[in-house]
Order: C-alpha cells, then structure tokens, then sequence
C-alpha cells in the first residue's frame, strides 16, 4: 500500500506540474480573445503573403526591363554591324573604280604616246566624277545615325533602303563611265 500511495501522489505531482501553466493561458483568454489573436495572426499572414507577392512583382519587373535593355543593346549592335558592313563594301567598290580609273589613264597615256587620237576617250573619262557618291554617301551616313537613335528603327528602314540604292545608282554610272571610255580605247 505504501508503493501505491506513492506512485498516487507522485502521478498527482506530475499532473498538476505539468497542467498548470495550460491552466494559467487558458484563464487569462476569454473566447473573444482567441478570436481577436486568430484574425490578427490571419491578417499578418495576409500581408506578409502580400508583401511577398509584391517583392516578385518588383523582380520580374526589374527582369523585364533588363532583358530589354540587354536586347536592344544587341539589336542596336547587330545593326551596327550591318550598316558599316554595307559602307564598307560600297567603299571598297569606289576604290576599285578609282584604281580602274587609273589604269584606264596610263592606258590612254600609252595610246597617246603612241599617237593615236584618244580625244573622246579623254572627254568620257572626265565624266568620272564622285561628287554625286560622296554627297549621297554623306546623306546615308545621315539616315544611319538617325536610325542607330531611334527606338523603333524598322520605320526607317525604306529610307535607307532608298538612300543605299541612290549610292549604288551612282556607282553603277561610274562603272558604265569607265566602260565607255575603255570601249572608245580599245576602238582607236
């Protein structure tokens, strides 16, 4: 009887030590109380899910503005390339002309010294003349720059497209000038 009436009030011991302070929350809150702290706790998991939903909506945005910038950086570039790909082969046709030019003079020179009349030779290579490529080329390097500036450069795009034909227009006379003249050589 003595062990029973120990362990009795050993598991009395226990079971008020271990109740007590469930006892003392549960006294001290009224069901309006647990109430009142259940819709605050919601409320701040509703703001902080809000808040974190914003943070993402700020990210993404910040993602998209960057892609975009990183994108027209590239584009911007790409024409770039393009454009002084185009200028340089129109260049590098003048200078083939201009180097024709010059052996068709040392040419007519020959003829010359060789006497034979080379006049109208003469006359149709002073028609070789690239102010009108320099002027139009001027005007390219213009509609260039203006593209390379604007945000939306494919609403310029037939003007440049017109502005290149114009050069290769005059690029094309002055090849048939240099064959004209080189077909008057060859008849004297």
């Amino acid at each position: 009887m003595k062990n029973t009436t120990k362990t009795f009030f050993l598991i009395t011991a226990l079971y008020l030590f271990l109740t007590t302070p469930t006892f003392a929350v549960e006294s001290t809150l009224t069901p309006a109380k647990t109430v009142k702290l259940e819709r605050e706790d919601k409320q701040g998991l509703k703001e902080e899910k809000q808040e974190f939903k914003n943070t993402i909506k700020k990210t993404q945005q910040e993602d998209k503005t960057q892609k975009k910038q990183v994108l027209s950086q590239l584009k911007k570039t790409r024409l770039e390339n393009s454009f002084n790909r185009i200028k340089k082969e129109l260049n590098t046709r003048l200078n083939y002309l201009t180097s024709m030019k010059t052996k068709i003079e040392a040419r007519l020179n020959q003829k010359k010294a060789a006497g034979k009349d080379v006049s109208a030779a003469e006359t149709k290579l002073k028609e070789f003349d690239t102010t009108a490529y320099t002027a139009d080329m001027a005007a390219l390097n213009t509609q260039i720059s203006q593209i390379m500036t604007v945000d939306k450069p494919v609403s310029l795009m037939p003007q440049l497209r017109a502005a290149v034909n114009k050069v290769r227009t005059d690029l094309n006379n002055l090849h048939k000038v240099l064959v004209d003249s080189l077909r008057l050589i060859v008849r004297n």
